[in-house]
């Protein structure tokens, strides 16, 4: 599975461009958080298969990768998702936000509703004995049929704090974000009575990526003197550091270091400018890819394949199913 790493190594640094002196005017556009997202949803796609078949020692770079990253891994979905909602607010104002349900909470329920139901079609052919109120709580997103729930829950709940919060204060960005800040932070108290960590630890890039927005016009001003960039770099990595040695001892300690990577992203994208049109595409089609991926994982698993040709199988399957599910679910909504 190193090479593997080596793929993604190599399709990062097409059409990579770095702004030594300058600064990274494309580091939030379409293009470029399209492609961080992609890069770090395969990585996802190594964390979740890793977890159906065992690789070799050969596998070494990838697994350490891995390991290291965790649950950072998907930082940058929420952090960005969380920066585009707000910059849609603020351009098309009250018309973005009363559609705000259908076309970002519905839409996004409805197409994990659908692939919930196809879990539980294979689960049937598998013979895997499901009780209903399990099926009934996986629709809803807090059980799972072997699909991956705990990101779907937690981002269409984020998007309601969102609706909420920006209908009630609607006359003050500000209010508006705070008030996102506080839902999610009582949600991840009352929520980490219930849930495993990974539920919980990495959810505040969302109202991160809200503020970023907020704030992007004094922030990039600041930044773009190369020294004070520099020192908020150092300042970040040690904060890094420091936070990465206590995360598993002091309370809340890793959702500040999912915050602290989140802006060392985001800073190193204001110097460098990823543009790949390979990740580009896993990162726009981010949520099924996410999703629709542990299927041949569930399918396969008790093949005969090796490590290695069960990994592609899976992979090329699930690129597949990615473009079909798409398709026909354009077509639904047409």
């Amino acid at each position: 599975m190193n090479l593997y790493l080596l793929f993604l190594i190599i399709i990062s640094l097409l059409e990579i461009k770095i702004f030594l002196k300058d600064f990274n005017p494309n580091y939030l556009s379409k293009e470029t958080t399209s492609s961080i997202k992609g890069l770090f949803v395969l990585i996802v796609f190594y964390s979740h298969i890793s977890g159906y078949v065992t690789f070799s020692q050969n596998s070494f770079l990838m697994n350490k990768l891995s390991l290291f990253l965790g649950q950072l891994m998907v930082t940058m979905f929420l952090f960005y998702s969380g920066y585009g909602v707000f910059v849609s607010l603020k351009k098309k104002g009250k018309e973005y936000l009363d559609n705000f349900p259908k076309n970002r909470i519905l839409k996004t329920y409805l197409q994990f509703f659908i692939i919930v139901g196809l879990f539980l079609i294979v689960n049937l052919f598998l013979n895997k004995k499901v009780k209903i109120f399990n099926i009934f709580l996986s629709f809803l997103g807090w059980d799972s049929l072997g699909n991956s729930n705990w990101y779907i829950f937690i981002i269409i709940l984020l998007y309601l704090f969102t609706y909420l919060s920006f209908k009630i204060f609607s006359k003050s960005y500000e209010k508006s974000v705070v008030s996102v800040w506080l839902f999610t932070l009582l949600f991840l108290i009352i929520i980490k009575n219930f849930r495993p960590t990974y539920w919980y630890d990495t959810i505040l890039c969302y109202p991160l990526g809200l503020s970023f927005g907020y704030y992007q016009k004094r922030i990039e001003p600041f930044l773009k003197n190369n020294k004070r960039y520099l020192i908020s770099s150092f300042f970040l990595v040690i904060l890094f550091c420091f936070f990465r040695l206590r995360a598993h001892q002091i309370l809340f300690c890793y959702e500040m270091m999912a915050l602290v990577f989140t802006l060392l992203i985001v800073l190193i994208t204001m110097k460098v400018n990823i543009r790949s049109k390979v990740l580009k595409w896993f990162g726009d089609r981010l949520f099924t890819f996410y999703i629709l991926q542990r299927l041949p994982m569930m399918i396969l698993k008790s093949s005969s394949l090796s490590p290695s040709l069960y990994f592609i199988s899976c992979f090329g399957i699930t690129i597949v199913l990615v473009i079909i599910f798409d398709y026909l679910f354009k077509r639904i909504l047409a």
